[in-house]
């Protein structure tokens, strides 16, 4: 994907754009590039779906335009500082007649933050099936997550909003499960290389929250009996199926089968607003008590 050249299209005060200046990387080199200090969230630490959307920009800087990801594989290492710049490094791994591979290692200070392979197909005719999107409210009755963790009794102290991204939320549902709706607050450029990092991007928002949907605390609410819970990523997994707008109503239908050892996996399922399923991610966290 080379420069955004729809930006100015834009709405001028939208919180997307800060993250479209994030996603238009700069090239230092062959195959090398980098992205100005950005953070769409008030935390201490890099927002990983911003350095894997970003990582997913810089690989597909190296394929031909119209082949677009199907899937990503990714691996966090440690957490990077947003107030640094971020240096993307892509290694041509495979490029046959229909599908196209690369990896991509993302640091800081020349120390590795994470590293993701990413596998690029020419669409193609063949099967063609999905599972049923769920029932759901549409996102205009829904509560935006603060006002629904806020409704929930969560400590205004521990709540946290992501200016970048629209949220909507619609009730759990049990027993392990929780539904969502996400957009990018503002318009994109009509470019569908875009979208997908974009739908990266969002893929990050509410996925590990999932995690502690089963312990009885609601989407966004970290805090149960005086105690509150923190995350970071593991890994992250996305399977691209069909091309979507990001700036549009995406439906995560969330669930987390399991928690172990400390460690929690949350899958989800995307679906555009007219049904369609889009992707399916997965996310594995390592939880922990803070406070």
């Amino acid at each position: 994907m080379g420069g955004i050249d729809g930006r100015a299209a834009t709405h001028e005060t939208a919180p997307i754009n800060g993250v479209l200046e994030a996603l238009d990387l700069a090239e230092t080199g062959p195959d090398t590039y980098t992205a100005p200090a950005f953070h769409g969230i008030d935390a201490p630490r890099s927002y990983g779906g911003q350095l894997l959307a970003q990582a997913l920009v810089a690989a597909a800087r190296t394929v031909a335009s119209a082949i677009p990801a199907h899937s990503l594989h990714a691996y966090f290492l440690r957490g990077g500082d947003p107030r640094k710049d971020t240096a993307f490094a892509v290694r041509r791994l495979r490029d046959g007649r229909r599908l196209s591979s690369r990896s991509v290692e993302i640091s800081q200070d020349e120390r590795v933050l994470a590293t993701m392979t990413v596998s690029f197909a020419v669409p193609s005719e063949g099967l063609d099936h999905q599972a049923a999107a769920p029932d759901v409210a549409p996102p205009d009755d829904l509560p935006t997550l603060v006002e629904w963790s806020g409704g929930h009794g969560a400590d205004p102290e521990h709540l946290w909003d992501m200016p970048t991204v629209d949220t909507r939320v619609a009730p759990d549902t049990p027993p392990h499960g929780s539904t969502a709706w996400h957009r990018m607050a503002g318009a994109a450029p009509d470019d569908p290389a875009l979208h997908q990092a974009l739908l990266v991007y969002l893929s990050d928002v509410t996925t590990l929250a999932g995690a502690l949907v089963p312990h009885g605390m609601p989407l966004g609410v970290e805090e149960r009996d005086g105690e509150v819970w923190d995350a970071v990523s593991l890994d992250h997994a996305v399977w691209f199926y069909r091309p979507v707008r990001a700036d549009d109503w995406l439906l995560f239908v969330q669930d987390s089968p399991v928690a172990a050892d400390g460690r929690s996996l949350v899958r989800a399922d995307v679906f555009g607003a007219d049904g369609r399923l889009a992707a399916s991610l997965a996310q594995e966290g390592l939880f922990f008590r803070r406070g």
